[in-house]
């Protein structure tokens, strides 16, 4: 069976306060600053004390409806250079995160804006696609975190 891969306990934490409530299967719950992790259906982070953690799929659809479109490709790094001739030459990629401002122009017909070109600082060579994709995932929370922020203090 596939399992795929939830959210680390940081990102959770940042999707309850920008008021992410959806139901999730995995939960960490805080006794005496520590954090116990225990699977159970249908939990909300409405619930107090508890901070749901979804699946990465679970929070790219959720960030899509929210304005914003996170994924991973793979991209041109350069060619190989240990090889002893050109003709052996192979290129190498690397896996780079996508992340894009989305705002939809007419039904189902989207408009984007690449977000930075600061994320290509992750893409090293010992990160694996979840790794990328957790980065990036990271990266929206942060700046829908730093809006929300600014649209209180305008208040």
């Amino acid at each position: 069976m596939i399992q795929e891969r939830l959210v680390t306990l940081e990102s959770a934490k940042k999707l309850k306060e920008l008021d992410f409530n959806e139901l999730c299967d995995t939960c960490n719950k805080s006794q005496n600053e520590n954090a116990i992790t225990f699977d159970l259906k249908g939990f909300h982070n409405t619930m107090k004390g508890v901070i749901t953690r979804p699946t990465q799929c679970h929070v790219q659809r959720w960030l899509f409806k929210k304005g914003y479109f996170v994924s991973t490709s793979f991209a041109f790094k350069e060619f190989d250079k240990e090889v002893e001739d050109c003709d052996n030459a192979k290129m190498l990629f690397i896996i780079r995160p996508e992340i894009y401002k989305i705002e939809e122009v007419k039904p189902l017909l989207f408009s984007r804006t690449f977000m930075s070109e600061s994320v290509d600082t992750v893409t090293g060579n010992t990160y694996t696609n979840e790794d990328v994709l957790e980065f990036a995932i990271n990266y929206v929370l942060d700046e829908m975190i730093k809006n929300k922020n600014e649209s209180k203090s305008n208040i």
